[in-house]
């Protein structure tokens, strides 16, 4: 131990001292121990925390669904209230509405609530997408009874939008991308209104396979679905506010059928004033009904085949407009004799001869054939001879007043578009 001097006495002291023991004058500061340093490992803390928020998060959720019951039932409560207090006030039954769709509502939130706890403990790697498969919106969907309802597809093409499918036993909807393009330019060529495709599915039925309890989806109708059909040749109906033409796909593509059912289309747009007309250029009788079973005397079906003798896709099948000859025409028929002798007649009333008197002109001729087109007993004659040895003798007439009746008709749905 050494010894030093005081500072404020002088006298000797240890160098280790505190303080002097002579006069207390202190030496140095008292040394204190270090402080020791505690953290908390964050790693820890973080889990505690993360293991608290899904009873946290529980907690909350319960809290909202047990909310959404109490409302429930308040409301219900409110609801038989009203039944009784006003039964008649509009107001109130529209209240009373919106309290019946409330258990529904609130069957959703619940179902939300736990849903959503179910999701916070999905294992590490599983996405919802795993938890529900996902369903092809253009697969064909068989029943337990062994239905199948088959879906559509959207095609825009044209200019024109429109939907087909195709019910066979290739287990595709698709008709493939050349009759598609053959139906849009075809609609396109017969400048048919575009309003009137956007609701129209064009479908491809093989009629062997197809059961009365297939269906069709309708994409417009809200997942609707219609029976299918089973067409000779081609149909047409009207569902739900759209349009289905069913074609036979065994016969393949064919435009004159086409062309029919796409005038069953114009024509479900005339109205009642429109028809009348239709009526008169026609010579169908006023009282006749629009649709008839039989299909010759049907206006519907004979407006269908007019609109596709107008655009030049094949002579009239129905009963009304006159016969007019084709090929030979009434020299291979028992009709002949009767067209002669009223053409006589006519010339005889009405006819002009040439400048010497003897002979009657060409062009007088042809007045006295166009003149008796109409007569009652040529008609009935040539109606009971329509088809001859060589083919169709005669064919119905669609003058020039009728297409141009259907040329605007087409030409206003164009308008309104």
């Amino acid at each position: 131990m050494a010894l030093t001097k005081c500072g404020e006495c002088g006298g000797e002291i240890s160098d280790k001292a505190i303080s002097c023991p002579h006069c207390g004058n202190p030496i140095r500061a008292e040394i204190k121990p270090k402080a020791i340093e505690v953290s908390v490992e964050p790693p820890q803390q973080d889990k505690e925390v993360a293991e608290a928020k899904p009873a946290t998060s529980l907690k909350r959720l319960l809290k909202l669904a047990a909310l959404s019951v109490g409302i429930f039932i308040l409301l219900a409560l409110a609801s038989t209230l009203l039944m009784r207090i006003a039964p008649a006030n509009a107001f109130f039954q529209k209240f009373l509405q919106f309290t019946q769709d409330i258990p529904s509502a609130v069957t959703k939130i619940v179902s939300g609530v736990f849903n959503n706890e179910q999701s916070i403990s999905l294992p590490r790697g599983v996405s919802p997408s795993q938890q529900t498969p996902v369903v092809d919106p253009l697969a064909i969907q068989t029943n337990p009874d062994g239905s199948k309802i088959y879906p559509v597809q959207y095609n825009n093409l044209w200019g024109h939008e429109f939907y087909t499918s195709k019910i066979d036993q290739s287990g595709s909807i698709d008709i493939g991308s050349e009759p598609k393009q053959s139906i849009a330019k075809l609609l396109n060529s017969l400048g048919f209104p575009p309003t009137l495709t956007k609701n129209l599915i064009f479908v491809h039925i093989d009629p062997t396979i197809v059961k009365q309890t297939d269906r069709l989806k309708i994409p417009w109708a809200g997942g609707n679905v219609y029976v299918s059909l089973q067409p000779q040749g081609g149909t047409y109906q009207n569902v739900y506010g759209g349009s289905v033409i069913a074609l036979n796909n065994l016969v393949g593509y064919n435009p004159p059928v086409l062309v029919h059912e796409l005038g069953h289309l114009i024509g479900a747009q005339l109205t009642d004033e429109e028809w009348k007309q239709y009526y008169k250029l026609r010579g169908i009788p006023s009282d006749t009904q629009r649709n008839l079973s039989n299909w010759n005397l049907s206006p519907t079906e004979d407006f269908a085949e007019v609109y596709k003798n107008t655009y030049g896709f094949g002579d009239v099948q129905t009963q009304y407009g006159l016969l007019v000859e084709t090929s030979w025409g009434d020299l291979m028929t028992p009709c002949s004799s009767i067209a002669l002798d009223l053409q006589r007649a006519w010339l005889e009333k009405y006819g002009k001869k040439d400048k010497y008197g003897f002979m009657y002109e060409t062009s007088e001729m042809d007045k006295a054939k166009a003149a008796i087109q109409s007569d009652p007993t040529l008609q009935a004659c040539r109606a009971k001879n329509i088809q001859g040895r060589f083919g169709a003798n005669y064919a119905r007439q669609v003058n020039d007043s009728t297409k141009n009746f259907v040329r605007n008709i087409v030409a206003r749905l164009n308008a309104d578009r």
